[in-house]
């Protein structure tokens, strides 16, 4: 399990932590 680099998936990683956060 690799943590997801924002430099390669910004929008993923944003929205992997706002649906984790508002989840």
């Amino acid at each position: 399990t690799s943590p997801i680099i924002p430099s390669v998936h910004p929008v993923l990683s944003y929205d992997l932590s706002l649906g984790k956060n508002e989840s």
